[in-house]
């Protein structure tokens, strides 16, 4: 578990020294505040050359437009956006 002071999953958190240690090249994300916090760590990790999958049904956002933007347009540059069937057949 890590503390998230900043929209940022990855700002201060140690995660990604985390994921280097463990040689990990792969993320799941969810989250809240879609269009903020989670596209925020999807960008990083995309940044980072991390293979990044946003899982459609764990995330929320209290704007109902830009929560589907984010989804169906801004996080597609940098992530694969799945529903969580399709998720978990990847990891199956």
């Amino acid at each position: 578990m890590f503390l998230k002071r900043r929209p940022s999953a990855f700002y201060g958190t140690g995660v990604a020294d985390v994921l280097r240690m463990l040689r990990r090249t792969a993320l799941v994300i969810g989250g809240g505040a879609t269009n903020r916090g989670v596209e925020t760590s999807v960008r990083e990790a995309f940044s980072m050359d991390l293979d990044t999958v946003v899982v459609r049904e764990c995330c929320w956002g209290g704007d109902a437009a830009a929560h589907a933007y984010s989804l169906d347009t801004s996080m597609k540059m940098y992530a694969r956006v799945r529903t969580l069937a399709q998720t978990l057949a990847m990891l199956g």
